[in-house]
C-alpha cells in the first residue's frame, strides 16, 4: 500500500503522504493514485489528513486513467468545494473548500454496477457527492491532484463509518447521479 505518483515531477510520496514537490511553473499539478489490493466490491473508507493551502481535489480514479496533469480523471471533490471528473466541472459549490488542518472522509461503495461515494468533513457529513448506477470501469482507487507548493496529504484506512455518518442534516447534498451508459470504448 503506497501512494505511485505522475511523471510529471510535481507529487513526491513517501509512506502514505504525498505532497506537492514544489515547481510553480504552468504544469503545475502533482497526481497521484494509492495502490491498494483492497479495491473493487464492497465498502472502503479512507481519511485525507490535508496540510497547506485549500485547492487540491481527493477522489477516486482508475489505474487506466490516471496520469499527469489533466491526464487524470476520476470522481473528484476540491478546488472550492466542486465535484469535478478532473478535466471539467461537474457541480459546482457542492460542499465546503477545505485545506490546512482539515480531515476529509471518503467512503466508497462499489455493488455490482452500482457505485457511491460519499465524504465528509472534520467528521460532519457531505452527503453522497456521486451515485452511479452502471459502473463498468476498473477497480476505483484513492486520487489526490495537489496543485501549489506546500500542499499535501496523508492518506489512512479507517473503518466503515456507515452511509448515515456521510449524511448532511438537511438530507442528501445534491451531486451528480445516474443510470450511466458508454458511447464509447472510452470508460471516462
Amino acid at each position: 500500500m503506497s501512494w505511485a505518483v505522475d511523471t510529471s515531477g510535481n507529487a513526491v510520496a513517501d509512506g502514505g503522504e504525498v505532497k506537492h514537490g514544489g515547481t510553480t511553473s504552468s504544469e503545475k499539478k502533482g497526481n497521484a493514485i494509492w495502490i491498494d489490493d483492497k479495491v473493487g466490491e464492497g465498502v472502503h473508507c479512507w481519511s485525507f489528513d490535508i496540510s497547506g493551502d485549500s485547492g487540491m481535489w481527493l477522489g477516486v480514479g482508475t489505474e487506466d486513467n490516471f496520469g499527469p496533469g489533466y491526464k487524470l480523471a476520476g470522481l473528484l471533490y476540491g478546488g472550492p468545494g466542486n465535484l469535478s471528473d478532473g478535466g471539467a466541472l461537474v457541480t459546482g459549490h457542492w460542499g465546503p473548500s477545505f485545506g490546512q488542518g482539515d480531515k476529509i472522509g471518503m467512503r466508497l461503495e462499489v455493488s455490482g454496477h452500482r457505485t457511491t461515494l460519499t465524504f465528509s468533513k472534520n467528521g460532519s457529513g457531505l452527503g453522497v457527492a456521486y451515485d452511479i448506477s452502471g459502473w463498468a470501469g476498473g477497480p476505483l482507487r484513492p486520487v489526490v491532484s495537489l496543485s501549489s507548493p506546500g500542499q499535501s496529504v496523508m492518506l489512512s484506512s479507517v473503518q466503515d463509518w456507515g452511509l448515515q455518518a456521510t449524511s448532511t442534516e438537511q438530507g442528501t447534498q445534491p451531486g451528480i447521479a445516474g443510470t450511466w451508459q458508454l458511447d464509447s470504448e472510452d470508460t471516462w
